[in-house]
């Protein structure tokens, strides 16, 4: 309880720090749509700069991602080292186990993600005037769930590796592996006169999914909010997509956490 007291604390105090760094409108009034895309990396009503300023600044509204993953990262792998054996002789069921245990991290992911955006909402209110349009409370919710989605598969993640590497390596390679995918995304630039090319790059990129302003809108409402200057990412995609590698992540989960064997060593020290 005071871990995930802690957690929250942290999201608010880091959704008054999105909000105050990052909201910036024309004339101290904003669209409630501007303002969601501004939160996923747009600058003003511009979409987000594939350049390396643009990236960097993406990297840092990764920031609060980052803290969720270093807090939840270890609450299965916690049983696995010093109560393992004790708490799987009272729970035969691991599978059983594994659900309520990542049912849990669902729910904290979902409040995190919440609270992130309502504190950063709130702030934004405080400051500007903002101007509630439809667009904006879908994209809102949008929002929410693909960083709830995202949140989820790589505190998942790293509670797996960190089985294997123990929970610092294990939070090493998930952090690398994020910003690993946003290198690639520095081409785009270079290959202006390769529309087709930029396309392919975005959309086979996951991390992409997390960047609103590239999407397009499919629908009346969505359309005049998401012109994204890159093709082929769709709202409805990047759930369904978000979802299967989630569901993919937990699957494998539920795997490792069923064969695999009592920790009798202390991987945080290096044990055999």
């Amino acid at each position: 309880m005071k871990r995930t007291l802690l957690l929250l604390l942290a999201a608010a105090v880091l959704g008054i720090w999105l909000s105050w760094v990052y909201i910036n409108p024309y004339g101290g009034q904003i669209l409630l749509s501007q303002l969601v895309l501004q939160l996923s990396g747009a600058r003003g009503e511009f979409p987000l700069s594939p350049y390396l300023s643009g990236l960097l600044e993406f990297t840092l509204r990764l920031v609060p991602a980052f803290l969720f993953q270093a807090f939840v990262g270890i609450r299965l792998y916690q049983h696995y080292c010093t109560a393992s054996v004790y708490v799987f002789s009272r729970i035969p069921n691991r599978i059983r186990w594994y659900a309520g245990q990542t049912a849990v991290i669902g729910l904290q992911a979902l409040a995190y993600q919440l609270l992130l955006m309502l504190a950063a909402l709130v702030t934004a209110l405080l400051r500007w005037q903002v101007v509630w349009d439809a667009a904006g409370f879908l994209l809102f919710a949008l929002h929410t769930l693909l960083y709830t989605l995202w949140l989820i598969m790589t505190a998942v993640l790293v509670n797996l590796l960190a089985i294997f590497q123990g929970s610092s390596a294990a939070f090493a390679w998930v952090t690398g592996g994020q910003l690993a995918l946003l290198a690639p995304l520095s081409l785009l630039p270079l290959l202006d006169d390769a529309p087709l090319t930029q396309s392919l790059l975005v959309c086979l990129n996951p991390i992409c999914r997390l960047i609103l302003s590239w999407h397009t809108g499919q629908t009346r409402l969505l359309a005049p909010a998401l012109a994204a200057p890159y093709r082929g990412l769709y709202p409805i995609h990047s759930v369904v997509l978000l979802l299967v590698l989630c569901a993919a992540v937990l699957a494998v989960g539920a795997q490792i956490i069923r064969r695999h064997d009592l920790i009798v060593s202390d991987m945080e020290s290096g044990g055999k």
